[in-house]
């Protein structure tokens, strides 16, 4: 999902990019099947659990749970916003 999400993000902020998002629709349109963006929408919303012992302190694990739980409702917001360009006629 990352490169879709860097340009939707960028979007959020930046008018230029903002103003290509019917074209670029378009453009994933006439690339991929519908049930191709479907599939990988689906796939794009699974995460790897969170795994606290990969990090040396309690301190450390904490503030990383925090960022990805942070991260991981951007993602979630991004792809609910791309199913809707994407799937809905």
């Amino acid at each position: 999902m990352r490169p879709m999400s860097n340009f939707l993000e960028a979007a959020e902020t930046n008018a230029a990019f903002r103003a290509e998002i019917p074209a670029f629709v378009a453009e994933i349109k006439t690339t991929f099947e519908r049930w191709q963006l479907a599939e990988y929408l689906e796939r794009a919303r699974q995460t790897e659990p969170f795994d606290p012992t990969v990090y040396e302190d309690t301190e450390t694990a904490e503030t990383e749970r925090r960022a990805e739980l942070r991260n991981s409702a951007v993602d979630l917001l991004l792809v609910e916003r791309a199913r809707e360009w994407l799937l809905e006629d």
